[in-house]
């Protein structure tokens, strides 16, 4: 019975070292996204005078202050750090929501920049 419980914790711990990895690598690639590359699509756009929709203006302002963009990931990470080290039964819970929270972050910031790029094709291809 011993061994079935310590295999059990070294089986759980495990996984919350994959949860914090994932989530990990999803908010340095939302930071990525954010810091370097919608600034760039954001440039690409001005210079073809691309009229930009209310969801990417946001998008371009919230990237245009890295101070905040970066202290707000910090902060995220620090919380969900405190939710799991203060839970027992929830940790991964805790982690699975986080990492899913910033990967839907990840997919409408992509949709921000990607609904422009859409117009700016068709202004080009003259469609």
């Amino acid at each position: 019975m011993t061994e079935d419980l310590t295999d059990r914790r070294r089986t759980m711990g495990g996984a919350l070292i994959a949860l914090w990895t994932v989530n990990l690598a999803t908010v340095a690639l939302l930071g990525f996204v954010l810091l370097v590359f919608l600034p760039k699509m954001a440039a690409v756009f001005a210079d073809f005078g691309t009229k930009l929709p209310k969801v990417t203006l946001v998008a371009v302002r919230v990237s245009q202050s890295p101070t905040l963009v970066v202290a707000v990931l910090a902060l995220f990470l620090a919380v969900q750090y405190l939710g799991v080290s203060a839970s027992r039964e929830g940790r991964g819970v805790i982690l699975l929501v986080g990492t899913l929270f910033v990967f839907v972050l990840v997919v409408a910031i992509a949709f921000a920049v990607f609904l422009p790029y859409v117009e700016l094709v068709n202004s080009v291809s003259g469609a």
